[in-house]
Order: C-alpha cells, then structure tokens, then sequence
C-alpha cells in the first residue's frame, strides 16, 4: 500500500517540478544580422529590425538579412529593395548580381564565398508568393511606415538637433542630400510603397525612378556533411549595380531584442 502510494505522489509531482523548471529556463534572444555603418553605408533600427541603407549616383539600395526555414531547410533570406536613379533602364537579375560571402568568426581562415542565391522557382514550389507578399507588407512595410508616422530627430552636420512632426518637414529636411537625413525622414517610406512588391524577387528590368523589392534566399553552406550555424558568421554582401561596379554591405551577428 505505502509503495502504491508513493507511485501515486511522484507521478503527481512530476508534472510540478517540469512546470517549475519550464518556467526557469531562460529564453535566448533572437539573433539578429546587423549592417556595418561606413562611409557608404548607413545603418538603423526600426521596431527593431536592423537595415542597411546606400545610396549610389544610380542606385538606391535598402537591405535586411535573418535566417529563415522553407520546407524544413535552413536560408539566410535576404530582403532587397533595388531603385534605379540613373536614367538608364536596368535589367537587375539576382541570380547573377547578389552574392553573400559567409566568413567564420573565430577560424578566420574559414570562409565560404559569392554563394549564388536559390533559384526563385525551387523557392516559389514552397512558398506561396501571396503569403510573401503579405509578410512584407506587415513587418518590413510597417517597420517603414513608422519612420513617416513618428516624431523624427534630424541631426545637421554641425551635431545640432531637432524635432520634425510633419511629413512636409520631413521632406524639406532630405535637401541637403546627406545620408544620415535621407535615412531619418519619409522619403525611405515613400520609396518603399511606389516599389514593385515581388515577394520572392526575380529578374526585373527597373526603368529609370522605378524600384523593386523582394526577398532573396542564400543556402547555408555544408560542412562536415552538416549545413552550417548563420550565428557563427560574419557577412559580406555583394551587389552589382548598373555601372557594373559592387555595393559592398558587411553584416555581423548580435543578440535582438
């Protein structure tokens, strides 16, 4: 009897004790992918999302890297927002002017480079473009829209500071053409919506003041047989752009938010 209702006690208490110890596991934040801020390229947040920004004589390219999962296989998806300021039309094909070069932390001699992104086709027999489009618009598009909604800090060249509500002001303070004030106005919003939402982007001819965006899909490297972890790499992102000269955008891993 004493030993039937010890069975009793413990089958009873081990649903307890797994509930305690659940609720004392840390959550690892997410690893996010942020852009490094140089000369040419420009960085910032927007709910928390990491975007590189640059801006070329011909081109204006709006860039943000995660690792995702289609169909069970691991991706680092890469969304691209591509405008042409030249007044040319440019035939912009992914497969041939994207490359992400994965380049390993702590072996520095460990690298894996110019891998060539999935063929939009094998990635659309997965997804469903609709779908893609959507999650765009929700999360990359609201992330956006904040920057015309919200209250935006303008910094001059000189460190003086002030506060622009308006979308009009907002507009009258990208004259002077810097990056940093291009980067905290609409104007970014404003490209964004006038943009051709491909959901998964393929080959586009992009006539001169029309842009594109979309999402791009890089295969994790094998090694060992086994693909290898995004949060172990540092990232150069290459992109060949009308002239035929290469954006460069370096990419390193931190913990989110």
């Amino acid at each position: 009897m004493k030993k039937n209702r010890l069975i009793i006690w413990i089958l009873t208490l081990l649903p307890i004790m797994s509930l305690m110890l659940s609720g004392c596991a840390s959550t690892r934040p997410p690893i996010i992918y942020l852009p490094t801020q140089n000369s040419e390229v420009m960085s910032f947040y927007r709910n928390g999302l990491p975007f590189g920004f640059v801006s070329t004589d011909s081109s204006l390219i709006i860039i943000l890297l995660d690792p995702t999962d289609v169909a069970g296989t691991e991706y680092m998806r890469l969304w691209l927002l591509y405008k042409n300021n030249s007044n040319t039309p440019f035939l912009f094909e992914p497969l041939e002017a994207v490359k992400l070069s994965f380049l390993s932390i702590k072996a520095k001699k460990e690298s894996f480079d110019n891998i060539t992104p999935k063929s939009p086709t094998r990635i659309l027999a997965h997804i469903k473009n609709e779908k893609t489009v959507n999650l765009i618009a929700q999360t990359i598009g609201g992330a956006l829209k904040a920057i015309s909604t919200e209250p935006t800090t303008i910094t001059s060249q000189e460190g003086d500071k002030w506060v622009v509500n308006d979308r009009d002001a907002k507009v009258d303070a990208v004259r002077s053409k810097t990056m940093t004030s291009i980067m905290n106005t609409s104007i970014l919003y404003d490209i964004y919506m006038s943009s051709v939402s491909s959901g998964i982007l393929r080959r586009n001819t992009i006539f001169p003041g029309e842009s594109v965006n979309g999402y791009i899909y890089f295969p994790l490297p094998v090694k060992n047989e086994t693909p290898v972890e995004p949060e172990k790499y540092n990232y150069r992102l290459s992109i060949t752009i009308q002239n035929g000269s290469k954006v460069i955008i370096e990419l390193t891993p931190a913990e989110g938010e």
